[in-house]
């Protein structure tokens, strides 16, 4: 492969991030000699024209920063950064991105077709399916992390059996009924959408026909992409929720929901339609301008003192508008509740992204421009458990045992990035986080009770909602249907979050335990014999200190609409502000509320609360409605200690 002289000036320390080895590098003269070169052969200029082209509109460029005009007949430059990304600028405007990855020695492009990989190539379909299956083959290979949870016996209740005698079917198999030779099988992770055919459900009226077949013609674009990819990379089963499930059977969902777990956790690989907002748009990537456009391999030798030549190369791909870190947040995948427990419990995952397709195992991420290894686009969304922090715990105790307190940071992580999340049906609420629960009591031995796991005790119950009260859409709200009992996060649709010093697994703040109730009872009623979905009540009874107290809006106190400031009385018989109470739901503020003491910690003197309200049916009997924060100490010193009943 030839470059053109100006692409030979660009060094290696050019796709370097570190701060010492930024530079600017002055290129072709204009836009149209830059376009010149790439027609005659420079493949590193195409790329770079690539990059300018893509952020046009009607032939005009613009800034990527002030998107203003740029006269394409300045200069260009190129200009490293250090967010592991290089700029093209017109002038000193920057309107193009490339991205450069050092390709590891002796690497052998064995997915390609030809000894030297063709621009545009990530748009073959062909060349797709061979790199997965290089990842499938390669993680069998090498990583034992990968394989250790696996269950190769395990099968789902019903698959999709792909092997026809004409591609244009599939059938739905009872695997209890037939002895299957090979139990692998992919697993799908997809947004159903709004407009789910009724032919892409199994439901009682039908399930014996697609026993027999299931015509492609009558699935949405995803489930035929999720049967041509296995097909492609010689997995015989397919396991779709919406075909795999009767969907009109209670009893049946109740089942199966509680195999969920096992579903992904023991999937061959897990294919998720990422971009895809509903079925339609299957596993592909998207438009020629938003898939990263290359590849071109620039090599380089360098000669060490000894005289010693090490050959060294660099694989450079023009990239679409956006930043590659944190890209895999921008699917409309992840903004869905039940595929975050989808991802997290498969050991294997290739998510169709319109840019890429992106690779993450226990062991490596990776992106189909860069097979070998590539972290970037998961930095800030990487998976929970496949850092291997949960620990068995012989204890209950949060304030004793480190490895109950490090696995309540991982779950509180885990609720936090769960409940930004949207469910299409606010009941699903418990039933779409209860794979990850039953596989955290399973990794801890832990009881688990509608959202709380019980080694975490009083700390469990410090979550506030970060809701966006200024936005009618987002504000936080309880459903009027009965989800959980109060004092679980999972009874308000909003965000829940907990402060960042009860997540410091490692030198917790200590604490000031005359404040710290005592859990005497957690009891659930669950609406099935599964205790990990549907509950139909729950209490909590606690032992602790009690105070009256007022919530009041008062002028002046910069408050936001869900808080109110707490006032109690002095000896004086007049009020006094002693903290704030941020309401779970704005609507259900209250003014006068009872605070039940529940942590201070002795380094900076916070206390946190629950605010509660009466519920009138039995006494000491009470719901939650917020969380206080005080700094005052002393409204405290002649509360009761009082044993409450919480629903």
């Amino acid at each position: 492969m030839s470059i053109c002289a100006c692409c030979q000036k660009v060094s290696i320390k050019f796709f370097s991030s570190s701060r010492d080895d930024q530079c600017t590098i002055e290129h072709h003269p204009s836009v149209a000699a830059l376009k010149q070169s790439a027609a005659t052969g420079c493949r590193l200029c195409a790329v770079l024209h690539d990059s300018i082209q893509r952020r046009a509109k009607n032939g005009v460029l613009y800034s990527n920063m002030s998107k203003d005009p740029v006269d394409p007949a300045q200069q260009i430059h190129l200009r490293s950064t250090k967010f592991a990304e290089q700029s093209v600028c017109v002038g000193w405007s920057d309107v193009g991105c490339i991205r450069g990855m050092e390709v590891p020695p002796n690497w052998d492009d064995i997915i390609a077709d030809d000894a030297e990989l063709k621009l545009g190539v990530s748009l073959s379909r062909s060349y797709q399916a061979r790199t997965l299956k290089w990842w499938l083959d390669n993680c069998r290979a090498n990583h034992p992390d990968c394989q250790k949870n696996h269950d190769a016996n395990y099968a789902p209740s019903r698959l999709i059996d792909v092997e026809s005698s004409t591609p244009d079917c599939v059938r739905l198999i009872a695997t209890s009924q037939i002895t299957l030779k090979d139990r692998r099988y992919v697993a799908a992770s997809h947004c159903w959408g709004l407009n789910m055919p009724h032919s892409a459900k199994t439901v009682t009226s039908n399930i014996n026909q697609h026993m027999r077949v299931i015509w492609l013609k009558d699935l949405p674009r995803s489930f035929v992409d999720f049967i041509h990819i296995s097909r492609s990379i010689g997995v015989r089963y397919v396991w779709i929720d919406s075909l795999c499930i009767i969907q009109d059977s209670r009893e049946d969902w109740m089942i199966e929901a509680a195999q969920m777990a096992a579903v992904y956790s023991n999937a061959y690989v897990t294919l998720a339609a990422s971009s895809s907002s509903d079925g339609s748009g299957g596993c592909r990537l998207g438009e020629p301008d938003e898939v990263h456009f290359g590849p071109v391999d620039l090599k380089f030798n360098e000669i060490d003192e000894s005289g010693r030549t090490t050959h060294r190369a660099i694989r450079v791909f023009s990239k679409p508008v956006g930043h590659s870190v944190n890209a895999l947040r921008q699917d409309p995948l992840v903004t869905r509740g039940w595929t975050l427990q989808e991802r997290e419990l498969s050991p294997k995952v290739a998510h169709y992204s319109k840019d890429t397709i992106r690779w993450e195992c226990v062991s490596q991420r990776a992106t189909l421009d860069y097979p070998w290894g590539d972290s970037l686009p998961f930095d800030g969304s990487l998976r929970t458990f496949d850092k291997n922090q949960l620990t068995w715990q012989s204890t209950s105790n949060w304030y004793t045992d480190d490895n109950v307190r490090k696995n309540g940071c991982v779950w509180f992580e885990v609720i936090e990035r769960y409940t930004k999340r949207s469910l299409t049906r606010q009941s699903d609420i418990l039933p779409a986080i209860s794979g990850i629960a039953r596989h955290f009591c399973a990794k801890t031995g832990d009881k688990y009770h509608a959202g709380l796991l019980e080694s975490h005790g009083v700390t469990g119950l410090i979550w506030s909602i970060q809701g966006e009260w200024n936005n009618e859409k987002n504000k936080s709200s309880r459903p009027e249907e009965y989800l959980a009992p109060s004092w679980s996060w999972a009874s308000v649709k909003g965000s829940a979050v907990w402060y960042w010093t009860l997540k410091r697994a490692e030198d917790p703040e200590p604490v000031d335990h005359s404040f710290t109730p005592e859990i005497l009872d957690i009891s659930m009623v669950p609406a099935s014999s599964d205790s990990f979905s549907h509950v139909k009540g729950g209490v909590v009874k606690m032992k602790g200190l009690l105070v009256l107290a007022a919530a009041l809006w008062r002028d002046g106190d910069n408050l936001q609409q869900d808080q109110r400031s707490v006032l109690v009385m002095k000896p004086e018989q007049r009020l006094e502000m002693v903290g704030t109470i941020k309401f779970d739901v704005p609507s259900e503020a209250h003014q006068v509320i009872f605070c039940l003491a529940c942590r201070r910690d002795s380094t900076h003197g916070w206390i946190d609360a629950l605010g509660l309200v009466m519920t009138g049916r039995n006494q000491m009997e009470f719901k939650r409605v917020g969380l206080i924060r005080s700094k005052e100490k002393w409204w405290w010193d002649k509360a009761p200690t009082v044993e409450i009943t919480i629903i």
